[in-house]
């Protein structure tokens, strides 16, 4: 948790609302999923073999839904990187064509 607040990288994303929620929410993931795997491990080391199957599917369908999780994550950065672009593009015509009409003299009525 102390590596996730020294980042600031969620003061960059979610802005400055309550971001000891977020650095805590993640911390405890990881934790957790290093708890499982020394659990795992301990289970294994004691030959306990009833328990260990299920476990090791849940961790192995985790780990096979990761691959999607970031493909996922990368699609929506690259839709968000387009997003911005195509914005900008916009922003940059519609400054041109009110030179241009600012310059052309023609005022056009609002209602």
């Amino acid at each position: 948790m102390r590596s996730l607040k020294k980042t600031r990288w969620d003061e960059r994303i979610f802005g400055k609302g309550k971001i000891e929620d977020t650095n805590v929410f993640l911390a405890n993931i990881v934790y957790y999923v290093i708890m499982v795997f020394v659990i795992l491990i301990v289970l294994e080391i004691l030959g306990i073999d009833q328990v260990l199957p299920p476990l090791e599917n849940m961790v192995s369908e985790f780990f096979g839904f990761t691959p999607n999780l970031v493909a996922a994550i990368l699609f929506g950065f690259i839709g968000y990187i387009l997003a911005k672009f195509v914005s900008n593009l916009i922003n940059i015509g519609g400054t041109f064509l009110d030179r241009m009409v600012d310059k052309t003299g023609i005022k056009i009525p609002i209602n």
